[in-house]
This record gives structure tokens, C-alpha cells and sequence, in this order.
């Protein structure tokens, strides 16, 4: 994943245990990340490539690396040769800006996107 502070040391690495407060806002997230990979389907039925969705799914499963929901869907990326691109944590709430980014950018295209295409863009999904 993508390093956070480096080469800063006035920038705290996020590491540690989380907080109680951390903890709800993680199962928000656990959610989402679901969504994103429901999605991810969504779009391959309707024969569009979901790269974007299925990398921006990935870091999410590393972010919940301490989730005991999805720990079996992280061992088994962080055993498969993805996960030699996790940091040495393998994870957690390092990845959280790498998830934010992916997520923004594909929020953004998936806007752009919605409003280029207009209403027959929209109503395709309801048709097919």
C-alpha cells in the first residue's frame, strides 16, 4: 500500500490499537467496502470493467485487517502474491488514505460519468 509519513517525522504513523470510537466508524466501512464489491458485480453484468471498484474493494480488505467479519477474505489476499504490495503491518488503519483516494477518484468518475451520459445513461440500469 501506499506510505504514510515517510520521510516526515513530525507526521505520526497511524498504528496501534483503535478506539472505541474508530471501532463504529470501522464497521461503517465494513459496509461500504461490501457495497463497493457488490458493485463491482453490478458492473460486470452490465459488461463494464470494474477495475477501479475491485482495487478500491482490495484496500478495504486490507484497511479491516482486524475485523473478524472479513479476516478470512484478508488471509487469503495477504496469502495470495497481493499481499507482498501490503506494508510490513500487512495493513490496517495505514491504509485508510489509500482507501479514501480510490474511493474519492471513483466517486468522481462515476459522477462525471452519470452527468455526461444523462437520463439514458440512467435509465439503461433499469432496463437491462
Amino acid at each position: 500500500m501506499l506510505p504514510i509519513g515517510m520521510g516526515m517525522p513530525s507526521t505520526p504513523l497511524l498504528s496501534g490499537p483503535l478506539t472505541p470510537e474508530m471501532q463504529e466508524n470501522m464497521a461503517k466501512i465494513r459496509y461500504c467496502t461490501i457495497g463497493i464489491f457488490a458493485a463491482a458485480v453490478g458492473r460486470l453484468c452490465t459488461g463494464d470493467v470494474p477495475f477501479n471498484d475491485l482495487i478500491c474493494g482490495i484496500f478495504g480488505i486490507f484497511l479491516l485487517k482486524d475485523d473478524e467479519n472479513v479476516f478470512t477474505c484478508y488471509s487469503c489476499l495477504a496469502s495470495s502474491p497481493l499481499g507482498q504490495c501490503a506494508q510490513p503491518g500487512g495493513g490496517g488503519i495505514a491504509c485508510l488514505m489509500p482507501f479514501l483516494l480510490v474511493a474519492s477518484f471513483n466517486c468522481i468518475f462515476l459522477l462525471l460519468r452519470f452527468f455526461i451520459g444523462g437520463a439514458l445513461f440512467f435509465f439503461s440500469f433499469f432496463n437491462s
